[in-house]
């Protein structure tokens, strides 16, 4: 018992530093609202630690890849295949933007290293770029539907002033 005792006050002081303050329901807690943010991103996001070996996949990234497994615990490039070692070995400590393509698709992709965080690591979001291209173009046609409207609209009013028109003419006879 003596070994118990001592072992508990040894162990109790470092235990909120490592829980961050929080207690077992704060942590739970902490962990379900993670995973419900990751799930509500559209945006591909995956977290790597130092050695760009994959901790976080979410579903968006599952989604726009077309890949089934979680892929954590292995190197980025089982993921991304075309990207260069030059790529990511030389991040700089701001976001780096750059477009790839994997499968067929082109990504817009940022990598954002970790490095003032406790351990370091990057965080990569990305975009298909064909999903962005078809999102502006429909902005774009926005203002042409406006103007068709606008000249069928018009259309239809002349037609009608033909109706009252040839009224008042009837009526003068």
């Amino acid at each position: 018992i003596a070994n118990v005792i001592f072992l508990s006050v040894w162990l109790a002081p470092p235990i909120p530093k490592y829980t961050f303050g929080m207690d077992p329901h704060d942590i739970a807690n902490f962990y379900s609202e993670r995973h419900a943010v990751l799930a509500s991103i559209s945006e591909g996001l995956i977290a790597t630690d130092g050695e760009w070996k994959i901790k976080i996949i979410n579903t968006a990234s599952r989604k726009i890849l077309n890949i089934t497994s979680d892929y954590k615990g292995q190197s980025i490039q089982s993921v991304f295949p075309t990207l260069q070692d030059s790529d990511i070995v030389n991040v700089p400590n701001k976001p780096l933007s750059f477009e790839l393509s994997v499968n067929r698709k082109t990504l817009i992709m940022t990598i954002l290293p970790l490095q003032k965080i406790a351990t370091s690591g990057t965080v990569i979001t990305f975009r298909d770029k064909t999903e962005m291209t078809e999102l502006v173009n429909t902005l774009f046609e926005v203002p042409k539907y406006s103007d068709d409207l606008r000249a069928q609209t018009h259309y239809f009013i002349n037609r009608l002033y033909v109706i009252p028109a040839l009224l008042k003419l009837h009526k003068n006879y």
